[in-house]
């Protein structure tokens, strides 16, 4: 299987400059590059830059994927834009980690499987992905607790940690939220488990009347000559996170557990699905067998109706003289011999089979197929 590598940058806060787009292309001939995009696909070779310094100077978002089961999503934010207490409650292992460059820190979701038979429909677009960067702008965890499961589901998290602050809302993820787990290959049971530790989320406006008349005068002039200017694009997620009140330390609704208490609890939630699955599947098949049966039943009493008019289509399918035709005559008299056994006529069935057998002594392949079915 020959290597296949895609990547994806696009810039979100501000267009490119026509020197950082020249820039840029230096990295690539082949790319398609605009003031607001990169794309490129290796089928030989690598991308020749590095996608944090990529980050921290002309874009905002990174998709990643290779047919060897890499999967990346990787973004900056401002360096102030997230409590760092929450990073490093979240941020703890290779899946998911945070580097500072500069005023930026660039976040890091990384999901190693091997992928064996690629499928490019199995990768996430940057359409459904890149709001997360938003919603982690906007002060959302569930993002970060995302990638925290998948170093947990990765074996980077001892089993006798606690739990980090569980934000809520794991039951109802958004739609970048759920493309976001789906691109990561989080175990949908572990997602469950997680789930079931969350506090519904409540969509409450924040008061931002009292965030503003918390400030002092000097305070309001600057914020409001800030949002004049107009050239810092994450001006009100910064003002938000400096006016939010302090994060609790459990978000959640139930105290913290262990991750190996998490793991546990995902191994049942597995066995639950699987279980309910398994019934789902007897259920189906019943129904299915069911349907065949009241079919198959339908279909023997249309041919008792025929009569020796389905005894003359037996000659007839025999007469062709071709493997069809003698397949198409043995199964209408197994279902012959069927309809026999229901009226308690197989002893007059058995004598019509042997009268077509002395009739078609010249037809070997015929007598095969009597045999082999046990027709005779």
């Amino acid at each position: 299987m020959s290597e296949y590598q895609y990547y994806e940058f696009i810039a979100l806060d501000r267009p490119l400059t026509a020197q950082q787009i020249d820039e840029v292309r230096k990295f690539s001939s082949r790319a398609e590059i605009s003031s607001t995009s990169f794309v490129n696909e290796y089928n030989f070779g690598s991308f020749k830059g590095d996608p944090a310094h990529f980050l921290e100077r002309y874009f905002d978002v990174m998709l990643y994927y290779a047919n060897w089961g890499t999967h990346s999503l990787m973004m900056n934010v401002p360096a102030d834009a997230i409590d760092p207490t929450m990073l490093e409650h979240y941020c703890v292992g290779d899946s998911a980690s945070f580097r500072r460059k500069g005023a930026k820190l660039i976040l890091d979701f990384t999901s190693q499987e091997d992928a064996g038979e690629y499928e490019e429909d199995e990768s996430g677009s940057m359409a459904s992905l890149a709001p997360i960067r938003d919603e982690l702008l906007r002060g959302d965890l569930r993002p970060l607790y995302l990638g925290w499961l998948l170093s947990v589901q990765s074996g980077e998290v001892d089993e006798e940690e606690a739990q980090p602050p569980v934000p809520p809302g794991l039951g109802k993820l958004s739609a970048a939220q759920e493309s976001l787990a789906d691109f990561l290959r989080i175990d949908p049971d572990l997602l469950a488990a997680a789930a079931r530790r969350s506090a519904d989320l409540h969509d409450k406006p924040e008061d931002v009347r009292s965030m503003v008349a918390g400030l002092s005068p000097a305070q309001r002039d600057e914020l409001l000559a800030g949002f004049l200017q107009g050239d810092d694009p994450h001006l009100a997620a910064r003002t938000r996170r400096r006016l939010r009140p302090p994060m609790p330390e459990t978000t959640g609704a139930a105290p913290a557990e262990t991750v190996g208490e998490l793991l546990a609890e995902a191994d049942r939630a597995r066995e639950e699905s699987e279980a309910e699955e398994r019934r789902a599947a007897a259920e189906r098949a019943a129904r299915k067998k069911a349907e065949a049966d009241r079919q198959r039943k339908e279909h023997l009493a249309a041919l008792s109706r025929r009569g020796e008019d389905a005894w003359r289509d037996v000659n007839q399918r025999i007469d062709r003289k071709n493997a069809q035709g003698y397949d198409e005559a043995i199964a209408l008299l197994i279902d012959l011999r069927d309809v026999a056994v229901s009226a308690g006529a197989h002893d007059a069935f058995t004598l019509r089979v042997q009268e077509l057998r002395a009739r078609y002594t010249n037809r070997p392949s015929f007598q095969e197929r009597l045999a082999k079915r046990k027709l005779i």
